[in-house]
C-alpha cells in the first residue's frame, strides 16, 4: 500500500504529524479521526498534498477557496442556520474552548455541506495566523459584511463573546423582522397579484373578442378600450421583445446596486421611500445605537467606534453621515452637536448622546434609545398593513374602473347607435 505522510491537530489544537500506510487518502482521514485527531494535510509520500480538515474531502484546499460546482454558486445558507451557528460559537468563546477546538465540533456538528465547507476553510486560516473576521470576510454569500464588521469590532475591543451574543440578537431580531413584514405585505401582495392577473385575462382574452364586434361600427372606440387592444397587440407580437427589456432592466438594476455609487443611491432612495423609509431608518438607528454602546463600553476610542459601527448599520448612505461626524469630532467638539446639524439624526436621538455626554450616563442612555427604536420598529411593522391597505384600494379601485370603462362603454356606445338606428 502506498505511504502517506500527514499533519493533524489534537482537540487542544497542537500540531501533530507523521506517516501512514492506507490505501486512500480517505482510508489514511479514517484512521486519523479513529485516533481522535483532526486531519489538516494528507499527501502521498511522492505525490502532491491534498488538504483536508475532517478527511477524505479532495477540493477543500488548505488557503485555497472553497471550489462550488455550477449548481452550489447558487446555493445559500438559511438565516436560522447561520443563527444556530453564532449562537454554539458564542458558548464555546464564553466556555473558554479554544476558538480552532469549536470551529472543528461546530463544523462537524453542521448539517449544511456550504456553511460546512467554509467553516473548514475558515479553521485552516485561523491556524495559519488569520483572525477570525478576516477568515469569515472570504465568503461574503454566507456572511454579511454587518456580520464581519460586528466580528471584527468584537475582535477590536476582546469581547467577541460579547459582540456574538450581541449578533445572535441580531440575527433574531432580522429573522424575526422579516418574517413580520412579509406577513404584514401578504394580503396586499395577493390583491396585487390578483388584480394584476385580471387585467392581463381582460387584455388576452375580453377586449379581443369585443373587438371583432366593434369592427362593424364606423364609430371611434373609447380611449381605455384602444389602450388595452394596442397592449393586446404589443404582448402578442412583440412578446419577447417585452420580456427581454424587461429581465434586462432587472439585471441592469441588480448590477447598478452593486456598485458604490449605486447602492449609495439606493440606499438614499430607501429611507426616503414613503411607509417603509421612516421602518428603515429605525432599524439603522437601532443598530448604531446598539453597537456604539457594545464599543464604547469595551473602552474604545470614540473615533474608531464611531468608525466600526457605522459600518454595521447596513445602510451606505447613513454610513457616510456617520462617518463625517466621526470627521467632524475628530476636528473638535461634541459628538451631540454633530448629529444635530445632520437631517438624518431625529431629535431625540442628539437629545439623549447630549444628555448622556453632559451626565458622564453615555452608555446607559443611548441603550434607551436602542431599546426604544427597537420598539419602535415593532409598532412600525405591526402598523405597516394598515399603511398599505389605502394604497391597495386606491390602485384596485383605479384598475377596476378601468377595466369596467374599457369594456362597457364601447357597449354603451353600441347600444346608443342601436336605439338611433332604431
Amino acid at each position: 500500500m502506498p505511504q502517506f505522510s500527514y499533519r493533524a491537530r489534537d482537540r487542544g489544537g497542537k500540531l501533530i504529524t507523521g506517516q501512514m500506510e492506507g490505501s486512500s487518502r480517505s482510508d489514511i482521514a479514517g484512521q486519523i479521526g479513529g485516533m481522535g485527531y483532526i486531519p489538516v494535510q494528507i499527501q502521498v509520500s511522492s505525490g502532491k498534498a491534498v488538504s483536508s480538515s475532517t478527511g477524505p474531502k479532495e477540493g477543500t484546499g488548505l488557503g485555497k477557496e472553497i471550489s462550488f460546482g455550477f449548481l452550489e454558486k447558487f446555493k445559500k445558507v438559511k438565516p436560522k442556520d447561520l443563527l444556530f451557528f453564532t449562537s454554539q460559537l458564542a458558548t464555546v468563546m464564553r466556555a473558554g474552548i479554544p476558538i480552532t477546538t469549536g470551529l472543528s465540533i461546530l463544523s462537524e456538528q453542521s448539517k449544511t455541506p456550504l456553511l460546512r465547507d467554509a467553516l473548514l476553510d475558515v479553521l485552516d486560516r485561523i491556524k495559519e495566523g488569520d483572525p477570525l473576521s478576516d477568515a469569515l470576510s472570504r465568503y461574503p454569500k454566507i456572511f454579511s459584511d454587518i456580520y464581519i464588521h460586528m466580528v471584527r469590532a468584537g475582535e477590536a475591543s476582546g469581547k467577541l463573546d460579547e459582540v456574538l451574543n450581541r449578533i445572535v440578537f441580531f440575527l433574531e431580531y432580522e429573522i424575526e423582522t422579516k418574517a413580520r413584514v412579509k406577513a404584514a405585505t401578504r394580503y396586499p401582495k395577493m390583491v396585487m397579484g390578483a388584480l394584476i392577473g385580471a387585467f392581463f385575462f381582460a387584455v388576452y382574452f375580453i377586449i379581443p373578442k369585443f373587438s371583432v364586434m366593434f369592427k362593424g361600427f364606423k364609430t371611434a372606440l373609447p380611449l381605455p378600450t384602444r389602450i388595452m387592444l394596442a397592449m393586446n397587440y404589443y404582448f402578442s407580437t412583440y412578446w419577447y421583445l417585452i420580456f427581454g427589456v424587461l429581465i434586462g432592466v432587472i439585471a441592469g438594476f441588480q448590477w447598478y446596486i452593486r456598485t458604490e455609487a449605486g447602492r449609495l443611491v439606493f440606499d438614499r432612495f430607501k429611507i426616503r421611500m414613503p411607509i417603509m423609509g421612516p421602518l428603515y431608518t429605525k432599524i439603522a438607528m437601532s443598530r448604531f445605537t446598539r453597537m456604539f454602546v457594545t464599543l464604547n463600553r469595551s473602552g474604545l476610542p470614540m473615533l474608531e467606534t464611531l468608525a466600526i459601527s457605522a459600518s454595521t448599520v447596513g445602510n451606505i448612505f447613513i454610513s457616510n453621515i456617520i462617518m463625517s461626524i466621526q470627521q467632524s469630532v475628530k476636528d473638535g467638539g461634541t459628538l451631540s452637536e454633530k448629529m444635530k446639524d445632520k437631517s438624518i439624526f431625529p431629535p431625540l436621538v442628539y437629545q439623549m448622546f447630549a444628555v448622556g455626554e453632559s451626565s458622564g450616563t453615555l452608555d446607559e442612555i443611548v441603550e434607551k434609545v436602542s431599546d426604544f427604536y427597537d420598539k419602535e420598529v415593532d409598532s412600525a411593522i405591526k402598523n405597516l398593513s394598515s399603511l398599505i391597505e389605502p394604497i391597495v384600494i386606491l390602485f384596485m379601485g383605479g384598475m377596476l374602473v378601468f377595466l369596467a370603462l374599457a369594456v362597457f362603454m364601447p357597449m354603451w356606445d353600441m347600444a346608443k347607435m342601436a336605439r338611433g338606428g332604431g
